[in-house]
């Protein structure tokens, strides 16, 4: 299985440019968007390897390596920022900001730590200049968006999003609501392998909005199935590819970009837009009656069980006009069981019926590994034995970890020697096994050429994948046809059928027309606005969208395309800057 992970290592930066629309040039100011929206006004390497330490050196060695240093950049700025973003910094719960703050030294200590980590990892991501990154944060705040919820942002975000708003409410569309802007999710205090793009959540360039709706979808047997049903893939395919679409969505942004060009990607992202939201809808009803009657009999039941024990819930925490008596907690929690066994009773059943109800697919899906097979049958060439480089290093890793547990075991005072030998002969199978691969891939290369190897070994990636999502199909391996609760990455069947009680399902669901009033009012909409009018009006004023991404779909995902680059670029291309 180590080639299905081929794609990952191939798998490019690059994400899709949205659509440009004429409007007027930006207001002179962008501070003065801004609050149209949001209302009045050490040694870096030294903490990289901090999460590297933390085993083989224990706790102390990591305290150390984080404690302040004499080349540590100042943190005290960071007091005075709003308390919803301290917290994001420090990691903390407003409990655990509030005990620090009263004396808990531990937790007093383990902030200062975190504010310096935070600090070196924005010295990476945005460049060395301090007072860059303190302005920076200072210049993120709250948006507030109705009901008593606010969405974080940085100004230069909030300026774009106050354009956008208008834009839409001119046309009668309410700008879409959403709260989830500003997110570190402790990922600036140890960022392993993330590149510095993975970070625009973390500095508030980023929003999403309908996650549920709109799932980030990058499971090679999702993109595959739905290619299978609806004869494409999931993500948008815009005018122009990866950087390019970037520079010229901020030249988009800043009014500065070429019209015949900004034409031709607003226009892509509206043809890919009918074909996506066209694509769902064929995807949910694709399935004969039988099969979704079936599968939406589960979900009902698993939905009754939620039910149950929201009820319960609500029950135990009631105190007026009284407090349950014992025999009403007790009715509720018979209700749960009944309804859990219910469930259990029905998933039991439908489990062996899965290949029937799937088989139109599974029939699809076969045809496609049948093609693939002869590929192979026609070459010559073993299916199973060809692998691929990261193959061949998989299992390099798998044979010297075993030789690492033999030695081990080889050096403890009480020796099992039958496990010895165990692992011994299993060391051996793996080198001769690694051998016998290595000959076989030198062998077929010689004889059908590096190109023709290569396209075999992309075909077997294809092939594990197809029979992966057969198999999940078939089996519910790993929830992948019923799980117990919605996602908003890599969702169940299920859920992308719209079965789930809670959600409307689907690949890529926009929000239904309506919410003329609320646009009137100036009001943002939990229900109306995430539309084709609201993707392009956010891609015309500089926003990069994720639904565009090749290497996996990210509908819910839009990031400010100038500090996408300011990031990718370490902060050597500063916000204003045009490419």
């Amino acid at each position: 299985m180590g080639d299905r992970v081929r794609a990952a290592e191939e798998s490019t930066e690059e994400k899709p440019a949205a659509p440009v629309i004429v409007r007027p040039q930006p207001a002179t100011s962008n501070r003065t968007a801004a609050d149209a929206l949001s209302g009045p006004s050490a040694d870096p390497a030294r903490r990289a390897d901090a999460a590297g330490l933390g085993g083989p050196g224990g706790n102390r060695a990591v305290a150390q390596l984080l404690s302040p240093a004499p080349g540590d950049p100042a943190i005290d700025w960071i007091e005075s920022l709003p308390a919803h973003i301290k917290q994001q910094i420090d990691n903390f719960g407003a409990a655990q900001e509030k005990a620090a703050d009263a004396g808990n030294q531990k937790l007093a200590d383990a902030r200062t730590r975190n504010r310096h980590t935070f600090m070196d990892t924005m010295r990476w991501a945005m460049g060395d200049d301090d007072t860059v990154i303190q302005q920076h944060f200072q210049a993120i705040a709250s948006i507030d968006v109705g009901g008593g919820e606010e969405l974080w942002a940085h100004s230069s975000t909030r300026e774009r999003l106050a354009a956008v708003k208008a834009e839409l409410e001119a046309q009668g569309i309410p700008m879409p609501q959403t709260t989830v802007g500003l997110g570190m999710r402790g990922d600036h205090l140890n960022r392993g392998n993330k590149g510095r793009t993975w970070f625009t959540h973390a500095v508030g360039f980023a929003v999403d909005w309908r996650a549920y709706q709109t799932p980030r979808i990058t499971d090679d047997k999702l993109i595959t199935l739905f290619d299978v049903v609806t004869g494409g893939r999931p993500d948008m395919k815009t005018s122009v590819e990866g950087d390019t679409r970037i520079d010229l969505e901020i030249k988009m942004g800043q009014g500065k970009a070429d019209p015949a060009e900004a034409k031709k990607l607003l226009d892509s992202v509206d043809a890919e837009y009918t074909r996506l939201t066209q694509a769902s809808e064929t995807f949910k009803t694709d399935l004969p009656k039988e099969t979704l009657d079936r599968l939406g009999e589960v979900e009902q039941a698993r939905f009754a069980v939620g039910t149950a024990r929201r009820a319960l819930a609500r029950l135990k925490a009631r105190k007026k006009p009284k407090a349950a008596t014992a025999d009403e907690i007790a009715a509720g929690e018979k209700a749960i069981t009944d309804a859990q066994a219910n469930y259990d009773k029905l998933v039991a059943a439908i489990v062996p019926d899965l290949p029937k109800l799937f088989e139109p697919w599974t029939k699809k899906i076969d045809e496609r590994i049948a093609v693939i097979d002869r590929e192979f049958a026609d070459a010559g060439v073993d299916e199973e034995l060809l692998t691929s480089d990261y193959g061949l290093k998989d299992r390099e890793a798998k044979a010297r970890q075993v030789r690492k547990d033999e030695a081990a075991l080889a050096k403890a005072k009480i020796k099992d020697e039958a496990k010895l030998a165990q692992l011994h002969q299993r060391a051996l199978d793996l080198d001769e096994d690694l051998a016998k691969r290595r000959q076989y891939r030198t062998e077929t290369k010689t004889a059908l050429g590096a190109k023709k190897v290569q396209a075999l070994i992309d075909e077997k990636f294809k092939l594990i994948t197809l029979r992966g999502l057969k198999e999940g199909l078939i089996s519910n391996a790993n929830g992948f046809v019923f799980r117990t609760k919605l996602a908003t990455d890599d969702p169940a069947i299920d859920q992308l059928l719209g079965l789930m009680p809670e959600n409307r399902g689907g690949f890529f669901t926009p929000d239904a027309a309506g919410g003329e009033a609320q646009a009137q009012a100036g009001q943002f909409s939990g229900e109306h606005g995430y539309g084709l009018a609201f993707i392009k009006s956010m891609v015309s004023h500089g926003f990069e969208a994720g639904m565009a991404w090749r290497g996996g779909s990210d509908p819910m995902h839009f990031e400010l395309a100038e500090g996408r680059k300011f990031l990718k670029t370490g902060g050597k291309s500063p916000l204003g800057s045009t490419p």
